[in-house]
């Protein structure tokens, strides 16, 4: 089926658009693919509709409010009403709309388009609700301000943007938010949220008829309301370049450049997103190509079209080091005019357009995708036959339309740019790549034997906190394959007296994150708070730790999440040939199987077996805590000391079981009923604590990208594959190695082929200084850039605990990648990727005849 008619195929899709009398417009789209229902209620109204209040976040505050409570229900009757019946509910606010989902089976369509209904048309607004929501959300815009993307957006907009209201942030300016009243609040929510200025999209298993019924019992009881007078802002012409310069603590540049281009409704609109894609979607674009793998100015690069309404930006959005920002400034403005000279190839209209043909499919695979859809068409656009209306000139677009919007759009009187960059007074001198400012983390133990790694940094009002010990794989016998990874999911569940929702809403309103990891070697926990909340947020994960529920309810939901993880795995072709590679390089090893286990143990699981299995791995010698952020050292230790000394203090047994050497070279093929093929070459790994672990480090890295060797010559040389490249599974004394492509099934044999040359040229030794150069840069850089987050740090620093390793190991980490010669990797390839040690898979399509 060509692309033209599969996309037409796609809309011929029956959709009911229905009117009721009030003004409420009403979408559905039955789809009995599945027993789901999405209802989606889309509010005409967003941050640049707030009037004379622009720029205070009342859409986002009411937003907010809708969820705290209805004539009805309170606040926690909502949520336990949707989740009662399968559901979940969640909302979104931008610039032009309020959108409220929920998604459910369709058998609970019914009660949950009541909780809908209600809370759009009944929240109260209570006095302490508003108070309460308020304090929530100032944490959300201090956080905001916190993060370097979100400011330099906002300072972007505000610079692009002289006159229209997208000039203001969606969650307000601080002071203004600050100011706002209940009355104010309420007012705007009862003059925005009428059925005239809504749009109601249903898609889902429902019948048509039944389904109108009940939306017109709900919905069509309230009446038509007057609205005001919508009156679109228009811009005011850009004359010049504009310019934004910000500076702060930061290590790395972060920098915007963008265009003024025109919105959704303009007929120049597919020719924008095609240039958006070819300048930089991906690694094969132009942005990524020039300036990542050829001048090596940024770590990261790429363009997207942002055109909601009336008007938008062509966005480049990019990361460096402090002294390049003007290089790379300059070198996109040069990309911009390579391409207005010469215009795009034929190879790259053809991927864009079907990238963004396969977007369209992607969005279209769930019921929640497919309403939003329709909900842009509607409310954005205003015409259900947009998408069609879209794709039918996107088809049409040629090379000459490309160059001709990059000509119009890309000119300097249209450019804004602007960067967030570290403040040269406090910049780390040039000649060390890390950056002095952070100290060491230090060591410490508790009365009850646990370790306690803490790094004071008060360049935030943050703290993350991260508790990890020994478990994975090594620490499961069969039967029992991933009941470490299922206890770590559950630990963020009900403990102590707070239920998993209490749990939920506590660390939520303190605008923070809980969550769990694990892995091959290793489980835990982890917490992110301002500063002020890290009492709080250490009660959840005292209690997480010391006194978990593991309740019946919980644990079914979390082992059918991770069965279906697994499902999905199993369903992609790529995880598919690594997951058969795996087992067959670690036959009868606990590292056969994944951290996620099989879903047979899985089924087996009850809750005194998961219980069993935390009690072994719960004890203070196999436990340690690692604190990064805005602390006082003194004060860090004692409270950890409160939380803690109950940990039981029983002795525990790390176990490490040696993997068994591969005797013979090891091949496979599988089916699988898809289009292409992926091979897979697996050899005998090393594991963390190897002296040869930068080696290999290097060698990864030296087999991937598209500046690689390997990628060049499989993917640009010959066109034998859509991707190439390596990775390593690493346990703790050994692991897997291993290089995967996906191709068509004719050129498996030749792409398989060319990987053993890869391997040989490096076990010859014919790797270039330049290549080892540029592969000891980015290692050099993507270390620095993994420092700048507390949560990274502290991850870092206690799995090296965990696993005997320098807990500062950051500090040595350049030194240690720049001593990696090429007599070594030489030396570590012929040694470990070895065709005579060597696991190949390869997936391969069923043949027509085994297909159904």
């Amino acid at each position: 089926m060509s692309l033209d008619t599969l996309m037409q195929t796609l809309f011929d899709e029956r959709v009911e658009r229905i009117t009721l009398p009030n003004g409420l417009t009403v979408i559905v789209k039955p789809d009995a693919a599945s027993n789901l229902v999405s209802a989606q209620v889309w509010v005409k109204t967003g941050s640049i509709h707030e009037g004379s209040l622009l720029g205070s976040g009342l859409s986002h505050y009411v937003e907010h409010m809708l969820f705290k409570g209805t004539e009805r229900r309170t606040h926690k009757a909502i949520t336990d009403d949707i989740q009662s019946h399968g559901g979940t509910i969640n909302a979104y606010t931008t610039f032009d709309r309020t959108v409220y989902y929920v998604d459910a089976p369709s058998e609970s369509f019914e009660p949950v388009l009541d909780v809908l209904e209600d809370i759009v048309f009944h929240s109260v607004f209570h006095e302490a609700e508003v108070d309460s929501e308020r304090s929530v959300i100032q944490r959300e815009i201090d956080m905001g301000r916190d993060d370097p993307d979100r400011k330099l957006q906002i300072h972007l907009f505000e610079t692009a943007y002289q006159t229209h209201p997208y000039r203001y942030p969606v969650i307000g300016h601080r002071e203004l938010f600050d100011a706002i009243t209940r009355d104010q609040l309420f007012n705007y929510y009862k003059g925005a949220y009428v059925p005239n200025n809504m749009v109601l999209v249903i898609v889902g298993n429902v019948d048509v008829s039944a389904c109108m019924t009940h939306v017109e019992a709900l919905f069509g009881k309230h009446p038509r309301a007057c609205t005001g007078p919508i009156v679109p802002t228009v811009e005011s012409g850009q004359l010049a370049p504009r310019t934004c310069r910000l500076k702060g603590d930061y290590q790395l540049t972060y920098g915007s450049i963008t265009y003024k281009i025109p919105g959704l409704k303009s007929k120049d609109a597919p020719a924008v997103d095609l240039l958006a894609l070819i300048l930089g979607h991906g690694k094969s674009a132009r942005l990524w190509q020039r300036l990542r793998e050829e001048e090596e100015l940024v770590h990261h690069i790429d363009a997207s079209s942002w055109n909601p309404g009336e008007t938008g930006l062509l966005w480049v959005g990019y990361v460096c080091d402090p002294d390049k920002r003007d290089a790379v400034e300059s070198a996109v403005a040069s990309v911009m005019e390579d391409f207005i000279q010469s215009g795009p190839t034929e190879l790259e209209l053809d991927r864009a357009r079907r990238q963004l043909a396969v977007g369209e499919v992607n969005v279209r695979k769930t019921m929640s995708g497919q309403a939003s859809r329709l909900g842009t068409a509607e409310v954005v656009v205003g015409d259900l036959a947009y998408p069609r209306y879209y794709f039918d000139r996107l088809a049409k677009v040629t090379l000459a339309d490309v160059q001709s919007v990059a000509r119009k759009y890309c000119i300097s009187e249209g450019k804004t740019s602007a960067s967030l960059a570290p403040d040269l007074a406090n910049e780390p001198s040039s000649d060390s790549a890390i950056p002095q400012g952070l100290k060491d983390f230090s060591e410490h133990r508790l009365s009850s034997g646990m370790r306690v790694l803490l790094q004071p940094d008060a360049r935030l009002p943050k703290v993350h906190l991260r508790l990890a010990g020994l478990g994975g794989p090594l620490y499961e016998s069969s039967g029992s394959r991933g009941f470490t990874s299922l206890t770590s999911s559950l630990l963020t569940k009900a403990a102590g007296n707070r239920s998993s929702k209490e749990v939920a809403e506590t660390i939520e309103s303190l605008g923070g994150t809980l969550g769990e990891v694990s892995g091959n070697n290793s489980f835990g926990l982890y917490t992110e708070v301002l500063s002020e909340d890290f009492p709080a947020a250490l009660d959840i994960i005292k209690n997480a730790l010391l006194a978990p529920a593991f309740k019946a309810d919980d644990l079914h939901r979390e082992r059918e999440a991770q069965i279906a993880t697994i499902k999905e795995a199993e369903d992609d072709i790529l995880d598919h040939a690594i997951r058969r590679a795996r087992e067959l390089l670690f036959e009868g090893h606990p590292y056969a199987q994944g951290s996620l286990g099989t879903v047979e143990d899985l089924k087996s699981v009850d809750e005194d077996s998961i219980r069993s299995h935390y009690v072994r791995l719960l004890a203070a010698d196999n436990l340690i805590v690692a604190v990064s952020g805005d602390f006082d050292e003194a004060t860090m230790l004692a409270e950890l000391e409160a939380a803690f000394a109950s940990v039981p203090q029983d002795a525990f047994e790390a176990c490490d079981v040696p993997a068994s050497p591969l005797l013979a070279p090891v091949e496979r093929t599988f089916s699988m009923d898809r289009e292409q093929a992926v091979v897979v070459q697996a050899f005998p790994g090393i594991g963390v604590k190897s002296e040869h672990y930068y080696v290999e480090e290097v060698l990864d890295e030296l087999l991937s990208g598209m500046s690689s060797h390997l990628f060049e010559s499989v993917r640009e040389q010959r066109g034998l594959a859509y991707y190439v490249g390596s990775s390593r599974m690493l346990g703790l004394t050994s692991g897997m190695f291993y290089l995967y492509s996906g191709t068509e099934p004719a050129h498996a044999h030749e792409v398989a082929q060319t990987m053993e040359e890869e391997l040989a040229r490096i076990a010859s030794g014919n790797v270039t200084e330049e290549e080892l150069s540029r592969v000891r840069t980015h290692l050099k850089a993507r270390k620095r850039m993994s420092l700048q987050a507390p949560g990274s740090r502290a991850g870092q620093a206690v799995l090296n605990a965990l696993y005997g390793l320098p807990i500062n190991e950051w500090r040595e980490y350049d030194a240690k990648v720049d001593a990696v010669s090429r007599e070594a990797i030489q030396a570590y390839t012929k040694d470990h990727c070895n065709p005579c040690s060597r696991v190949q898979v390869l997936i391969n399509a069923k043949p027509s005849s085994e297909a159904n």
